[in-house]
């Protein structure tokens, strides 16, 4: 059984079990680039929300954010500004777990949001 029933005219039909199965794929691949610090593209998310609604599923799941945005991520060098230490700390933290980022090839990435939150967690 086929799960494009029809297309034509610009209208593209498929059956509901596909088109929930399409909107968590593409769900699961929004929280995969989160990870890395990426996001899926807003057009996108939303599309796949309003494709699960049409197949059945009213509600997006849980861990759905209605609004889409992105988390600012800053450099080791501004996250060391922020936190009033060296560049060389932050990174200490950062291999050591205690400070959340992402290594992008020799540098880190931080979400301003972490090292705000560690700050506060410091004082």
């Amino acid at each position: 059984m086929a799960s494009v029933v029809s297309f034509s005219g610009g209208v593209v039909i498929i059956r509901p079990e596909a088109a929930i199965a399409l909107s968590k794929a593409v769900l699961q691949a929004r929280d995969a680039m989160a990870q890395r610090g990426q996001v899926i593209d807003p057009k996108v998310l939303n599309l796949a929300i309003e494709v699960s609604s049409a197949a059945g599923n009213p509600e997006p799941p849980a861990h759905v954010i209605e609004e889409t945005f992105s988390y600012e991520h800053i450099t080791t060098k501004e996250a060391a500004k922020a936190l009033g230490c060296s560049p060389r700390n932050v990174r200490k933290l950062a291999a050591a777990g205690r400070l959340p980022g992402q290594q992008r090839g020799t540098g880190w990435l931080f979400r301003r949001e972490d090292v705000e939150v560690f700050k506060q967690y410091r004082k």
